[in-house]
């Protein structure tokens, strides 16, 4: 029983003296005052330059204005600033925090790599920072892009959410925005061209075209066929039928005809010719009585019985 009471008086001292040494909140992050950036998460190999050394990046530490941060091939690190506005580094990056300490508009200098940024609005708006890369500005609209750099110095800017304005670094000229779901593309000896700008459909404006022409086929089904000009090729109400030749008929030149509506068919050999109503003229052997409109001329040859086409008019004894 004294053991017992001695060693809680033991620990009791303990954290008395441990409470009074060790300052309040000294574990919970301070705030992010001066324009630097608080580590938030981190994986694999991040570092930042202080003076002249490369340190080993630590959660909840900070990046202060004018620190450079590099990645290694399993280098993650998400960046948090003072607005909660935040900075994804991928691996095999390469940036400048914030190298305008004057304006802490300036946000990053993306050298190699790729980043994810997102800005927090304020007052309704997001915040204005730009981003620059070897070749581009890239002016903050919107809350969500993405900026990746290559070797040769091209700039890819992505971006997911609300607007961004590009121009070219090193060949000033006009300016693209980018709106959610477009890309652009910044190569460094070419001056930036709306050739250069991938304008992506969202998956709302396809659902809504694929909606609007399966819309358009049904109606197309249920109504009433559209007329189509396809030479050889006789139009009826509902239905489209083609003549064929066979021996002891006729067929109609290149043209549109009206089927007969009172003829009926005879029988017997015969031989006649018709009139046409309308451009041409058409021979044929057969028997029966019709009438039509068609183009061309093509003899017909044999006998014996059959109807002819509505492509030409004859008539048979």
């Amino acid at each position: 029983m004294c053991k017992r009471l001695q060693f809680g008086l033991l620990i009791l001292v303990t954290s008395v003296f441990l409470n009074a040494q060790w300052p309040k909140g000294a574990l919970t992050p301070a705030p992010i005052t001066d324009g630097s950036a608080r580590v938030l998460e981190l994986t694999g190999q991040v570092s930042v330059m202080r003076s002249g050394d490369w340190w080993a990046l630590m959660p909840n530490g900070t990046v202060k204005p004018g620190q450079e941060i590099t990645s290694g091939p399993d280098g993650h690190a998400i960046l948090e600033l003072s607005d909660h506005s935040r900075v994804e580094v991928f691996p095999n990056s390469h940036l400048m925090f914030r190298t305008n300490r004057v304006s802490l508009r300036d946000l990053l200098d993306v050298i190699l790599g790729k980043v994810k940024i997102h800005i927090e609005k304020l007052g309704g708006q997001p915040n204005p920072y730009q981003v620059v890369s070897p070749t581009a500005f890239i002016a903050v609209r919107g809350t969500t892009f993405e900026v990746t750099v290559d070797g040769s110095d091209t700039t890819v800017v992505e971006v997911e959410e609300g607007l961004v304005e590009v121009s070219h670094r090193l060949k000033p000229g006009k300016s693209v925005f980018l709106k959610e779901g477009e890309s652009a593309t910044i190569y460094a000896n070419e001056p930036l061209a709306e050739s250069h700008v991938d304008r992506v459909r969202t998956g709302a404006k396809i659902v809504d075209e694929l909606v609007g022409r399966v819309v358009q086929v049904v109606r197309t089904i249920g109504g009433t066929k559209v007329p189509t000009s396809v030479p050889g090729t006789t139009t009826t109400t509902g239905t489209t039928s083609t003549p064929t030749a066979s021996a002891g008929s006729s067929t109609a030149g290149s043209g549109t005809s009206t089927p007969p509506t009172n003829g009926r068919a005879g029988s017997g050999p015969g031989a006649g010719t018709g009139p046409t109503t309308g451009t041409g003229t058409g021979t044929g052997t057969g028997t029966g009585t019709g009438t039509g409109t068609g183009t061309g001329t093509t003899p017909g040859t044999g006998t014996g019985p059959t109807s002819l086409p509505p492509a030409a008019k004859s008539t048979g004894n």
